[in-house]
């Protein structure tokens, strides 16, 4: 994943952190939700879609059906008033970049916070922000600073540490795990780095 060096940054530098939800179809991404944390608030942006499900291939109504049971929670064809179409979807990655504050006390804050996420970070590319997409995981390189994975997430959530609930687009899963929404992961993350910066400023 080429984007910025995180060693040359910290989470000072991090104007907003981006999640997505949604499918692969016909070997494309579609998007349902962008999920963002800023330091003044966090939301999701939902995206409606007009593909139907019967004419899905096989595979892809497989990979659909298994993201809806089991991760996310979307189905095909849940519509949300006002939603974005997928055609809009670098348009309001920038509009939301631009939307937060890029000040801290010492400098600039101008860069995009992603967790291993080449879905997102095509859609950052599309948009002309790929570079300055940094990947969060890499900012504390100690073994011991892990970032949450989706299972940590996971776990997280079924043993009551995250209270946060997913937005109106999910639906309950098959498995009875709590659905991944965007907005949630990108809060987490968001809440796992600025543990991690309290931690490293106590013992530097």
């Amino acid at each position: 994943m080429a984007m910025f060096n995180a060693k040359e940054v910290n989470f000072e530098d991090i104007r907003i952190i981006l999640c997505v939800q949604g499918y692969s179809i016909n070997s494309k991404y579609v998007v349902r939700e962008i999920g963002f944390w800023n330091r003044e608030n966090s939301g999701v942006i939902p995206f409606t879609l007009r593909t139907k499900f019967y004419k899905l291939s096989n595979e892809d109504k497989m990979s659909v059906n298994y993201l809806v049971k089991v991760h996310h929670g979307i189905p095909l064809n849940k519509q949300v008033n006002y939603g974005l179409m997928n055609q809009e979807a670098a348009a309001a990655i920038k509009t939301l970049y631009h939307s937060c504050s890029n000040k801290n006390s010492e400098r600039e804050r101008n860069y995009i916070g992603i967790c291993d996420d080449m879905n997102i970070y095509h859609l950052l590319n599309i948009a002309g922000l790929g570079h300055l997409v940094v990947n969060l995981k890499n900012l504390y390189d100690k073994p011991e600073t892990t970032i949450p994975s989706n299972n940590n997430i996971l776990k997280m959530k079924e043993f009551g540490y995250c209270c946060l609930r997913p937005c109106e687009l999910h639906d309950p899963l098959s498995n009875e795990n709590i659905p991944f929404c965007a907005r949630t992961k990108a809060i987490i993350l968001a809440n796992w780095c600025k543990s991690m910066n309290n931690l490293t400023k106590r013992f530097n």
